[in-house]
This record gives structure tokens, sequence and C-alpha cells, in this order.
């Protein structure tokens, strides 16, 4: 190999000090340098601070939502749901049927409407608004209460009371996502309990209001997530809309 430097002294010397020196020390240096590597690859992925929250849905029953400011994840029975940065789209998956989709939030927002103007309302050009009706607690996090009104000339008619947090615990990158795929306008915080206004009617034929919960968090725990909390589960059957996916069998 030496001999193909003849003539070019400075490549001579590099190649013979290569070859004599430099190639045992880096040979006997290789085990230090695949140590340190394999050390650093077999290091666990940071855990996430986040919360743990228990809550009760009207459509989903009793959830579990673990939040961090990376990532979201809620557990109802057989439905898994993942955001994740940049929080414009969600995965679902049907755990039983071993189906999953991926939508738009913005899809979701447009079809879940907890405040949805009657036939009245609509024919009377009704507006809605969103008023702030006071503060509340929830265990040591402050919340901020809003009603969603229907306005029209001698018409105010309440539609739905929401709760939400603008707390640091919680994680607001989250919360525009989160409000829209609850039905609830975005830019108020982080949502955590609606209760919706139904009409009903008494023996005497009155119509009265009936509080109807939507959503509400029973609990809420400080906790350290492992990377395997928000890992998506794999090998499931794509499906091409939300219906397919609440309706699927098992396989």
């Amino acid at each position: 190999m030496i001999d193909q430097f003849q003539g070019m002294p400075r490549l001579k010397f590099f190649a013979q000090n290569w070859q004599s020196a430099g190639l045992p020390r880096l040979l006997s240096i290789l085990p230090v340098i695949a140590a340190i590597f394999y050390s650093v690859a077999a290091q666990p992925a940071l855990a996430e601070a986040g919360l743990l929250l228990k809550q009760t849905s009207a459509r989903y029953g009793a959830v579990t939502c673990m939040a961090t400011h990376k990532h979201f994840r809620m557990d109802a029975s057989e439905l898994h749901v993942f955001l994740k940065p940049p929080f414009k789209t969600v995965d679902m998956y049907n755990m039983a049927s071993k189906t999953t989709i991926t939508c738009s939030v913005d899809e979701i927002s447009k079809e879940t409407n907890w405040h949805e103007m009657t036939k009245a309302e609509t024919k009377a050009r009704a507006k809605e608004m969103t008023e702030p009706t006071g503060e509340d607690m929830m265990q040591q996090y402050k919340l901020h209460r809003y009603q969603i009104v229907h306005v029209a000339p001698n018409m105010k008619n309440p539609a739905l009371d929401f709760w939400t947090t603008t707390e640091k615990d919680f994680p607001q990158e989250l919360a525009e996502a989160c409000c829209k795929l609850t039905g609830l306008p975005p830019g108020y915080g982080f949502p955590v309990r609606m209760y919706q206004y139904r009409k009903r009617y008494g023996r005497n034929g009155k119509e009265y209001p009936l509080h109807y919960q939507v959503l509400d968090t029973t609990k809420v725990t400080s906790q350290d997530f492992p990377a395997t909390t928000f890992a998506q589960p794999q090998g499931f059957r794509k499906v091409p809309d939300l219906m397919e996916l609440m309706i699927s069998d098992p396989e």
C-alpha cells in the first residue's frame, strides 16, 4: 500500500504513520466508541410530565385522558384517541375491531355540536354569543365558567355552560384542538366541563330547562408518562369514515 505513494514524501510519511501508529491506535479505541454509542442508544426515552384526567362523557362514558405539552391520549371502553403536534389531525382506534382512521380536527368539530340552534331560534335569526359567567375551583385549579346563549329580539336562550382552565399545568398548546373536538369555540382555555340545556315539559305542559351533563372532569393527577404511553397501535385496518369505525365488528 505504501509503495503507491513513492515520489510523494508527505503522503508517504502519512501512509507510514497511519499504518504504523494511527490504525492500531484507532482500533484500540473502537471498543470505547462502541460502548459510548451503545450506552446512548440504550438510554430509555425521557418521561413526559403531564396530567392524568378522569372524566365522564355523554358520548363515550368513563374515559381516561393523558395530556402533556406534546401529546394527548384518551382511552374509552373500546376507543383510543391520539393527538400530537401540530395538533391538526386526530388518530382514532377501535380496539375491539382493530380498525383506525385519521381525521382533521376541524372535520370532527363540524360533526360535534352541543349548542345547535332550535328551529325556532333559526327562524328568529338568533345569533350565538359566549358570555363569561364566573369562576369556580376544581381541586387546586381555577376554572373559568362561560355560557353560550342564542340571542334574538325578545329572546335569550341558554344553550350550553362550559368550564375551562388556563392554569399552566394544563397543556394550552392542546387547548384549541381539545375545544374543537368537544364542540366548543376555541380561545377560552383547556375544556374540563360541559353542561347542555335541554327543553323538557312537565305534566302540566309547561316547558322547563334540563341541565344535561356532556363532559365532567372528576379527578386530576400530576404524572410522568413514559414514551410508550403515546405509542400508537400498529397493524390496524384503515376505514373510510367515523361511522364505520364506530360500528365495526370484531374480526
